[in-house]
């Protein structure tokens, strides 16, 4: 394909999406928000903090659990039928029997323009061991 001369036109193009991927950097640049991941069992202790604050989840009865802190964090899920409970030393979650995970937003902040986040998801099975095969002789 032989070369084309550089019109005004072109050159206009060339210029307007240039300028249009500079603000999208940009832009996406500075409205970056980073989310830590934390993965917990509920078999196991689980500790967390949250832009200083900390917090612990513990195994409650079947069908919920209890994050025990006193921390100004504020906690929301996307999962249907999972209740949360605000109360004295932390947070009741309850959420139905079937349920093999969850997946908890905890965000804490001392100010108002400085809130961190935590996306916490939680094993609600214990991890089932594999059984070793002998080979008989």
């Amino acid at each position: 394909m032989p070369a084309q001369k550089l019109t005004k036109g072109r050159l206009a193009q060339i210029s307007l999406m240039l300028v249009v991927l500079l603000v999208a950097f940009f832009w996406r640049t500075f409205s970056y928000d980073q989310v830590e991941k934390l993965r917990c069992n509920i078999n196991s202790s689980c500790d967390f903090s949250v832009n200083n604050y900390y917090g612990t989840v513990i195994s409650g009865n079947d069908g919920s659990i209890f994050i025990k802190s006193t921390s100004p964090f504020s906690i929301t899920t996307q999962e249907p039928n999972v209740e949360i409970e605000k109360i004295d030393t932390g947070w009741m979650i309850s959420y139905p029997n079937d349920t093999k995970s969850l997946n908890l937003e905890i965000a804490a902040s001392a100010e108002k323009e400085n809130t961190a986040k935590l996306s916490l998801s939680i094993e609600l099975e214990a991890p089932v061991a594999q059984k070793k095969k002998f080979a008989s002789k």
